[in-house]
C-alpha cells in the first residue's frame, strides 16, 4: 500500500513538473491513455487474427509550427493479447513501444481537428501452444500510420480534455513473415500548456501581448503616430501605419529603419511564426495583379531586414505576402485615405 501512495504521489509531482514545464516553454503535452483493437494479416496468420488492448500516450507539440500548423512529437506505449487463437496456439501478447511525429490540422475554430502522425519504433511478440510446438518470444521493428480524429470540448483545470479516435495501420519491417495491423485506437487525453487553450484563454494572452506592445509604441515618440498593434484573425499584428519607401520601389528610405529596429527587438520576444503582409493604395492605371506584386515586393523588403536583424533565423519562420490594394482602411480617392492604405502589417501567427 505505501509503494502504492508513493507512486501516486510521484506521478502527481511529475504531472505538475510537466504541466508548469509546458506553461513556460510555450509547449502543448497531451497524456492519456486508449483502447486500440487490431486485425492481423499475415504474419499471425497461423496463429491468430485479432489482438485486442491498450496503452497509453504521451504527445508533445513544439513551439514553431511546420506549414503554419502546429506539430510534435508523440510517444505511444501498448499492449495486447491474442484473441482469436488457432490450434496448437493456446494464448499470445504484444507488447508496442510507437515513437512519431505529428502534424495538426484544426476544423476551423471547431473542437474538432485531424491530426494524423508518422511512427516508428518495436514490437515484442509473444505466443504459446498448448504442446510447446508453437512458443516464441521474438522483437521486431515496426513503423506505424495513424490518422487522428480529436475532439477537445471540456475545460477542465488549467488545459482541456481531449477524445481520439484513430485508424492506424503497422507494418512490421524486419521478421519474416511479415505481420500488417490493421486497426485502431480508442481514447482520451488530457492537454497542458500555453497552447492547450480554449478560444478565452487564447485570446487574454493575446490581450496581454496588445497591451504591453501598446504601452511600448505609446512611450516611444519614434513609434506612437506610426505603428499600431491590434488583435486580428490570424494572431496578434503589429501594423507599419506609416512606412516610407523610395518612390514607386519597394526600397525603405533610411529614415525607416531605426524604427523597424525597436519593432525588431519587440518581435524577438516571441518565437511564433510572422506572417509579414504588404498593402497598397489604388490609383486609377494600377491593375490588381500589379498592386499585388508591387505590396509584395515591399513585404518582402521588410521580411528580409527583420531576418538580418535575427528576428528569425530562416525564411521558413516567416510567410511574406502581398495583398494588393483589395484591403484598403480609408477612401482612396484622397491623398490622406492613400497614405493610410499604404502600409505593412507583421503578424504574431496564433498556433493551435
Amino acid at each position: 500500500m505505501k509503494k502504492k501512495m508513493m507512486a501516486v504521489i510521484a506521478a502527481l509531482m511529475a504531472s505538475a513538473v510537466v504541466s508548469t514545464f509546458a506553461a513556460d516553454m510555450d509547449l502543448v503535452v497531451r497524456m492519456g491513455g486508449f483502447g486500440q483493437l487490431n486485425g492481423i494479416v499475415n504474419g499471425h496468420g497461423d496463429d491468430g487474427s485479432i489482438d485486442l488492448g491498450g496503452g497509453v500516450s504521451s504527445e508533445f507539440g513544439m513551439p514553431f509550427a511546420l506549414f503554419g500548423k502546429q506539430n510534435g512529437l508523440g510517444v505511444h506505449i501498448s499492449g495486447s493479447g491474442l484473441l482469436a487463437q488457432k490450434s496448437p496456439v493456446t494464448s499470445g501478447a504484444d507488447l508496442f513501444g510507437l515513437f512519431g511525429w505529428w502534424i495538426r490540422f484544426p476544423f476551423g475554430k471547431t473542437d474538432f481537428a485531424f491530426q494524423p502522425e508518422l511512427s516508428y519504433g518495436v514490437v515484442n511478440k509473444k505466443v504459446w501452444s498448448s504442446d510447446g510446438s508453437k512458443n516464441y518470444d521474438r522483437l521486431d521493428q515496426m513503423a506505424n500510420l495513424s490518422l487522428s480524429f480529436r475532439w477537445n470540448p471540456l475545460d477542465i483545470c488549467n488545459g482541456k480534455l481531449e477524445f481520439e479516435f484513430t485508424p492506424q495501420v503497422g507494418v512490421e519491417t524486419f521478421n519474416s513473415p511479415v505481420s500488417v495491423y490493421i486497426g485502431a485506437r480508442l481514447g482520451f487525453l488530457y492537454i497542458m500548456g500555453k497552447n492547450a487553450g480554449t478560444a478565452e484563454r487564447i485570446a487574454e494572452r493575446e490581450n496581454k501581448v496588445v497591451d504591453a506592445t501598446a504601452a511600448e509604441i505609446a512611450a516611444d515618440p519614434d513609434l506612437k503616430d506610426a505603428v499600431s498593434v491590434y488583435r486580428s484573425a490570424e494572431g496578434v499584428t503589429i501594423c507599419l501605419d506609416t512606412i516610407n519607401f523610395k518612390p514607386d520601389s519597394a526600397v525603405l528610405e533610411d529614415s525607416e529603419y531605426p524604427k523597424l529596429n525597436k519593432i525588431a527587438a519587440m518581435l524577438k520576444r516571441y518565437n511564433n511564426t510572422l506572417h509579414v503582409v504588404g498593402h497598397c493604395a489604388k490609383t486609377a492605371d494600377s491593375t490588381d495583379e500589379g498592386d499585388v506584386e508591387f505590396s509584395l515586393g515591399r513585404a518582402k523588403t521588410v521580411a528580409d531586414y527583420l531576418i538580418q536583424q535575427g528576428v528569425r533565423k530562416t525564411n521558413t519562420q516567416m510567410r511574406v505576402s502581398g495583398a494588393g490594394s483589395s484591403q484598403p482602411r480609408a477612401d482612396n480617392t484622397t491623398e490622406a485615405g492613400k497614405q493610410r492604405n499604404r502600409r505593412v502589417e507583421i503578424t504574431l501567427v496564433r498556433r493551435y
